[in-house]
C-alpha cells in the first residue's frame, strides 16, 4: 500500500520529534512512502523563508539518512523549478 508523508510529519522527522513516526515507516517497504510535489514546495518555501536557509539545505542533505525509505529526493530543487 502506498503511503505519501505530509509536510509537518516531513518537518517533525527532520527536527528529530517524530522517531515513533519515522520507526513506523521504517517497517514499510523502500517505496510505499511517497513525497507529493506539494510538499517539496511547502519545504523549500519555508526554508528559503527561515532565519537559516543555510541549515536547512544541510536538513534536506541528511534526509536518506533520517527516512532512507523515501525514493531518492536529490538536491533541494530551485523554487522556480518546483513551480514551473
Amino acid at each position: 500500500m502506498t503511503r505519501f508523508i505530509d509536510t509537518n510529519i516531513f518537518v517533525a522527522c527532520l527536527r528529530g520529534g517524530a522517531n515513533q513516526v519515522r520507526d513506523r515507516f521504517l517497517q514499510h517497504t523502500p517505496g510505499d512512502i511517497l513525497v507529493p510535489f506539494q510538499v517539496l514546495a511547502e519545504l523549500k518555501l519555508g526554508a528559503a523563508k527561515s532565519a537559516r536557509p543555510g541549515h536547512h539545505a544541510l536538513l534536506w542533505d541528511s534526509i536518506p539518512q533520517l527516512l532512507p525509505h523515501l525514493p531518492p529526493l536529490g538536491p533541494m530543487p530551485d523554487l522556480a523549478e518546483l513551480l514551473g
